[in-house]
């Protein structure tokens, strides 16, 4: 991928790519980025489900939203059932062993970072997640502390910034907390591409991006809806189960061998 990134970067430095007021673009893997790219882009990546996706069900972002999901069924608004699901996850998101959802994605990311680009992250997780997520960062060598406009950790009106990821603040959507981030640093950048999994997040941000004089793309990024898709909140279930009553991990098929086992008695 180094290779293969640093070849079409080269050949695609002065590529002139009409982004102004760009549609969402539907993508399944990073690769299909790079002719997008320029001089002096300004890249942006989501991190669940984007970069990084847990070993086990238990700690995803899919068990996040069935959480949520949970909690308005059972009458929470949606505030209420965010900070219940906040509440379930907390313990075990920023701490769940990670997985690159496409194992050359970190190689993609050092190569943008290599070659002089700005490069951040913008998550949904909470500020109070940060240290547990530049622990998963560090497992899969990705980091954007230095790639990232300079500006000190600080806390802004729609999210916190510390070493080149943005977490975003209670009630606050991508697309407010990215112009609110870009006008701070002062960065004047000649494209803006943004990558999440996420429509709505994909959506606020171009929402937002169309209501500046920007060149940007924003992709919907679909390398692990499969995963997504095939989520089971009985799997779910026994993983928290186990977790609770152990304080470790297990593997979905180890969760689904008990599973089994418990249909039977």
């Amino acid at each position: 991928m180094n290779h293969l990134v640093k070849t079409l970067f080269t050949v695609l430095l002065f590529l002139s790519v009409n982004a102004a007021n760009a549609k969402i673009v539907e993508i399944s893997s990073m690769k299909e980025v790079i002719p997008y790219i320029n001089a002096r882009t300004l890249m942006i990546f989501d991190i669940d489900n984007t970069i990084t996706e847990p070993v086990q069900t238990l700690g995803s972002d899919q068990a996040f939203g069935h959480w949520v999901d949970q909690g308005l069924n059972r009458g929470l608004s949606k505030a209420e059932a965010v900070g219940r699901a906040l509440g379930m996850a907390g313990p075990v998101q920023p701490i769940t062993e990670v997985r690159a959802v496409e194992r050359k994605t970190p190689d993609f990311i050092s190569s943008l970072q290599s070659s002089g680009l700005p490069v951040i992250a913008l998550t949904a997780r909470p500020g109070a997640w940060a240290r547990g997520t530049f622990k998963q960062l560090d497992s899969l060598n990705v980091s954007f502390k230095n790639s990232s406009p300079r500006l000190p950790n600080t806390r802004l009106k729609y999210s916190n910034h510390t070493d080149g990821v943005i977490f975003l603040a209670e009630g606050a959507n991508k697309g407010d907390a990215l112009i609110e981030y870009i006008q701070a640093t002062g960065l004047q950048p000649n494209r803006i591409l943004f990558i999440d999994d996420k429509l709505n997040n994909v959506e606020s941000v171009e929402k937002a991006l169309n209501e500046t004089s920007y060149e940007h793309a924003s992709f919907r990024y679909g390398a692990a809806d499969k995963r997504v898709a095939a989520f089971n909140p009985m799997i779910l279930q026994i993983e928290l189960r186990e977790f609770l009553k152990t304080g470790r991990f297990i593997s979905d098929e180890q969760a689904a061998y008990l599973l089994t086992a418990d249909r039977a008695h």
